[in-house]
């Protein structure tokens, strides 16, 4: 399990909020969030954000 930590926040608008975090995470770990990030992004960038479980599941 990787170890985080969260180093920042804010409201970004009505019910918005933003934060950064930083991982400990090994290769394998990095290669699978990598993974999983790059699919929510193309969902997002193709307004699918409902198919988010399928999609990394």
């Amino acid at each position: 399990m990787p170890k985080q930590t969260v180093y920042a926040s804010r409201e970004a608008g009505e019910h918005n909020y933003e934060y950064g975090i930083e991982l400990l995470i090994d290769e394998a770990e990095r290669a699978n969030l990598t993974k999983i990030l790059n699919q929510l992004q193309i969902l997002f960038r193709n307004k699918q954000p409902a198919s988010y479980r399928a999609a990394i599941n």
